[in-house]
């Protein structure tokens, strides 16, 4: 068994050519800031609160978002992914359970999850009846 510990630089170099590993090490890419425009409409996944659609206004933190003229998006019909709500909407409005518009900034704790919503589910969630118990 081979020793890593106690290679030489000519074994490193030939297990680098034989692995075609050539050029400068990998450095991390940085990526730009990708969060919408604030005023953009967006749905909003987090792992305990749920999906939340509203206005963006701020990503201040890793899993902070806060939107404004939000709703919470209990169930929907019509529409098989949150990607697919985002474009074009939920087929069965009658069907789908969205709360009541929280107009104030609402700060949402645990987000994992940013979609920018098209016009016409944009449209479609605004205009969706208000569902309560």
């Amino acid at each position: 068994m081979i020793n890593i510990d106690e290679l030489t630089l000519g074994q490193i170099k030939q297990l680098r050519d034989i692995l075609g590993v050539h050029g400068e090490p990998a450095r991390p890419v940085e990526i730009a800031n990708c969060d919408p425009s604030q005023g953009t409409y967006v749905i909003v996944r987090g792992r305990d609160i749920g999906v939340h659609a509203g206005e963006f206004v701020a990503h201040p933190a890793d899993r902070t978002v806060v939107l404004r003229n939000s709703r919470r998006l209990w169930y929907w019909k019509g529409a098989a992914s949150l990607s697919e709500l985002a474009v074009y909407g939920a087929k069965n409005v009658s069907e789908c359970r969205f709360g009541v518009l929280i107009v104030e900034p609402i700060q949402l704790l645990d987000a994992c999850e940013i979609i920018v919503c098209q016009t016409a589910a944009k449209g479609m969630i605004s205009s969706c009846p208000e569902w309560r118990a």
